[in-house]
């Protein structure tokens, strides 16, 4: 791949200065992030044991970022630290976390099991003594949306009436998670600010150490991810290291994860960024899919012919019966299966997919079912029984041993053999050799079953090895990925897209009434996962 015009400038950018880059889906993000890095390092501007520390959002940029600068530069990770935040703080606290009564020897707590605990709760102090909640699922989704404004949006938000008892619950489980020696994502981010804030020492190492600073999908980080970013970016004297940031706020459709887009606006003052756009796409393969997401973008964007597909059904029994018509003549046409994704903006529309596909023997795989919190509920038996050998302090040889033990006894015939069984076989090996084989078995296991927890992109690897299978994903699960063939289903008036977003069909609904910019941007968000063609459909 050859670099655009715009790509040049951002690449070469002069390094004494921060940027801001806007990067639309398709638009080369990692491909001149990693050039950028390659440029810094044959610069010269990194001098070991100094560092580049390049923060992401997720795993797979992560993963993709380290696959792509192995192949650019062999040496490159002697330059560069690359990671998504949560990564970063566990390290952070895994190293200095004494410092501030954390145990070095921390398990990180999964999601099911925090649920677990507010249900437990609930039943223990609420339920007996409150009719507010008939129900335990009310008042933890009543808990979860006051904890995501004030804590991971960093709002004033108050929740008058259930302001102590939501704050009740979150300090006793903070308290006893700690006292067990258990943290969960977010007590990562925030004990690593707590670390950086109250411990000048260790907060220096970290300043030296990184002395430039990049990032990437900042419209998805939160309120804490922000700070803690600040916290390495910035010193006690108000001096601010070079940053140089990657995002898209037409891209920001983690809100209900508490993701504030406006930290975008908030680093490019803080930091003083100039900002820039890259402008050209290198994904879409066709004209009316530039000509969608251009138009998507800009609505002053003027598209002179239409050329989208969009079928348009009385039953959803009908709509899934093209979708299988469809499949079949692309199949004939030399399609693989796993060219193509079918996507959805809820989750529960793929239970109806999953029933006609059985039912014609099209072979499928849902990428949501490789979700922690699936994987999770779905090998519960064997997460368990890896928790409890961490709290037993188990003494056998290996962790290996452990694993194969585990899935043994909870698994029989083909499933003990999926993808991610051999997957979290073969990782526990690497826990066995090198540094680690020095250390006491249970203290190996748990980094193991943190670092799967942590490290591991599990849809990336879905789609790096299932081949043959249609993809079903919800839009959000979808981010990062691309297929040749987008069909997108459930596009229904109210929903997605919103009926305000049709100017004709705007005259009898007030479109003040709807906050409907999160709808549009998981719109576009689908539409730009399409290399070849997408086909829309409706009932």
């Amino acid at each position: 791949m050859s670099n655009d015009p715009s790509q040049d400038f951002a690449i070469t950018y002069p390094v004494e200065s921060s940027l801001f880059i806007t990067a639309p889906p398709g638009y080369g993000k990692t491909y001149v992030m990693i050039k950028r890095i390659e440029y810094l390092i044959l610069r010269g501007c990194i001098k070991p044991p100094q560092k580049l520390l390049a923060l992401t959002f997720s795993n797979a940029a992560a993963d993709e970022m380290k696959k792509r600068l192995r192949i650019n530069i062999p040496y490159g990770e002697k330059y560069v630290d690359i990671m998504n935040f949560h990564t970063f703080a566990y390290k952070l606290l895994r190293c200095y976390g004494n410092y501030i009564g954390i145990s070095r020897f921390f398990t990180i707590l999964d999601e099911n099991k925090k649920i677990e605990y507010k249900n437990n709760y609930y039943r223990a102090y609420i339920r007996s003594s409150s009719s507010k909640w008939e129900r335990e699922a009310d008042f933890v989704s009543e808990y979860n949306t006051w904890y995501n404004k004030k804590f991971l949006q960093g709002t004033d938000y108050i929740d008058v009436e259930n302001e102590m008892t939501f704050e009740n619950l979150r300090s006793s489980m903070n308290e006893d998670l700690i006292n067990k020696e258990n943290l969960d994502f977010d007590h990562l981010l925030f004990k690593a600010i707590d670390l950086l804030q109250q411990n000048e020492y260790v907060k220096n190492l970290f300043l030296n150490k990184y002395p430039i600073l990049l990032a990437d999908e900042f419209q998805d980080t939160n309120y804490i991810q922000y700070k803690l970013f600040k916290e390495i970016g910035i010193d006690s004297n108000g001096t601010k290291k070079v940053v140089y940031v990657m995002g898209d706020k037409k891209q920001a459709i983690m809100r209900f994860q508490g993701a504030n887009p406006d930290n975008i606006a908030f680093l490019i003052q803080d930091f003083n960024c100039e900002i820039y756009q890259l402008n050209k796409n290198h994904r879409a393969d066709s004209e009316h899919i530039l000509h969608i997401t251009k138009k998507l973008r800009d609505p002053s964007f003027f598209v002179s012919e239409a050329k989208n597909e969009i079928y348009i059904h009385n039953t959803v029994e009908e709509e899934m019966k093209r979708i299988i018509e469809i499949i079949l003549r692309l199949l004939q046409n030399g399609v693989n299966l796993h060219n193509i994704c079918i996507l959805f903006p809820q989750k529960r529309t793929s239970n109806c997919i999953k029933k006609v596909f059985k039912k014609n023997s099209i072979e499928y795989v849902d990428i949501s079912d490789f979700k922690m919190g699936s994987i999770t509920e779905e090998y519960s038996a064997l997460i368990e029984g890896i928790r409890n050998q961490i709290e037993e302090k188990c003494v056998k040889k290996s962790v290996r041993r452990i694993i194969d033990e585990l899935i043994d006894e909870n698994y029989s015939g083909e499933s003990k053999n999926t993808i991610l069984l051999t997957t979290i076989r073969k990782f526990s090996s690497s826990f066995d050799r090198g540094h680690y084989s020095s250390i006491e078995v249970w203290k190996r296991l748990q980094e193991f079953y943190n670092c799967i927890q942590m490290e591991i992109d599990w849809v990336q690897l879905v789609k790096s090895n299932v081949r043959n299978k249609v993809y079903l994903s919800t839009i959000h699960g979808s981010k990062g990925l691309e297929f040749d063939y987008i069909f997108m289903v459930g596009i229904v008036n109210f929903k997605m897209p919103h009926s305000t977003l049709c100017f004709p069909c705007s005259d009898f609904r007030n479109p003040k009434q709807v906050e409907i910019s999160e709808s549009k941007d998981l719109f576009y968000v689908g539409v730009s996962r399409a290399i070849k063609e997408i086909i829309f459909f409706y009932s």
